[in-house]
């Protein structure tokens, strides 16, 4: 719907536009003509797909354990502009399913700190857009454990 207004009169001018292949995605241009005349330049719109790509996660990992806290690290299968994808974590006891916490955040990163030592949890990871977690299995160390780092030389 185009309208234009202005002291003396209301125009408007109604376009529907089918798309029935991908080929009819395209620019759209329009000229006014009316009793004053015709307008200088055209109006352009361009139609364009809608993006339906869900994100979806490629892998996530929980690393860095530590007595009272572990890091989960995630990669997504399409990268997008200025960081806009929000994941958000959902930690349960992986022996009761108890819900423990829920963090959202812009990051694919996150480190879990304050978490009861010698316990096993589940972690759901969602990006915003998909339903469907990610499951992975996370840990605290259980007292008289050291975790060993693997180093390169």
């Amino acid at each position: 719907r185009f309208t234009y207004a202005n002291q003396e009169s209301v125009a408007t001018s109604y376009l529907e536009y089918k798309i029935n292949s991908h080929s009819d995605f395209t620019g759209i241009s329009c000229q006014a003509n009316n009793s004053f005349g015709s307008s200088s330049k055209p109006c352009v719109f361009q139609i364009k797909a809608k993006d339906n790509e869900v994100p979806e996660l490629k892998s996530c990992s929980s690393m860095d354990h530590s007595y009272t806290s572990f890091t989960i690290y995630c990669k997504v299968t399409r990268k997008f502009e200025n960081n806009l994808l929000e994941f958000s974590y959902e930690v349960f006891d992986a022996e009761t399913s108890k819900f423990f916490k829920r963090v959202s955040t812009y990051s694919p990163n996150i480190t879990f700190v304050g978490l009861p030592s010698s316990m096993d949890f589940i972690v759901d990871v969602y990006v915003k857009g998909n339903d469907a977690p990610y499951k992975i299995d996370a840990f605290t160390l259980r007292t008289n454990e050291k975790q060993i780092a693997a180093s390169t030389e």
